[in-house]
């Protein structure tokens, strides 16, 4: 099981990438390819981070029709809401507010 840590880096990461790029949407094979720039982590990081992301609203997972999961920046009616959630996980210290 990854450390509270790690796992708030990824979550953290991931928040970022989405703020900055409000359009990506990537199976976890791309996100941990093409969204994290190099970073190493265990791919169990990366599911549970996507998980708290989407408990939370700030992601959503949909099945393409070619059977693979993507992710995406959840379509809020209020854009300035989402970026407001999204620009507190990225400062916050810990993993807190995504519990």
């Amino acid at each position: 099981m990854p450390d509270c840590e790690q796992l708030t880096g990824v979550v953290r990461k991931l928040a970022l990438y989405l703020r900055r790029n409000p359009e990506a949407c990537d199976t976890t094979e791309g996100i941990a390819q093409w969204w994290f720039d190099g970073v190493q982590f265990q791919r169990q990081e990366l599911a549970q981070a996507l998980a708290i992301l989407e408990r939370v609203g700030l992601v959503e997972s949909m099945r393409a029709l070619d059977g693979h999961v993507l992710y995406r920046r959840s379509r809020a009616d209020e854009e300035i809401e989402m970026d407001a959630k999204l620009d507190r996980l990225i400062r916050s210290d810990t993993g807190s507010s995504t519990q």
